[in-house]
């Protein structure tokens, strides 16, 4: 094979792309916000179970009617701490 050679204009293109590859932009933000605590609503809850699953959909609409994926998160069984009722929560 015949040896390549490097033109000027190569040699530019190729620093370009090598600052472009180590560029690191860095922009202070225009408004400092407060950390917040935020709440899940599940603090007065014990959990009893939890685990990841997929939630689907019947679509009766279809022709043959099917199942359909609505989505995946995770399934949890929670106790309220004083009233005693169970809650099936999917997030």
């Amino acid at each position: 094979a015949a040896p390549t050679k490097e033109s000027p204009e190569d040699h530019e293109t190729t620093a370009e792309n090598a600052e472009e590859s180590n560029h690191d932009p860095h922009f202070e933000p225009i408004v400092s916000l407060p950390e917040q605590d935020v709440k899940t609503l599940e603090e007065d809850e014990e959990e009893l179970f939890k685990m990841r699953a997929k939630l689907y959909r019947f679509a009766s609409e279809n022709d043959p009617p099917e199942w359909k994926e609505r989505g995946t998160g995770d399934v949890k069984l929670l106790k309220h701490k004083e009233r005693g009722t169970i809650l099936f929560g999917n997030h």
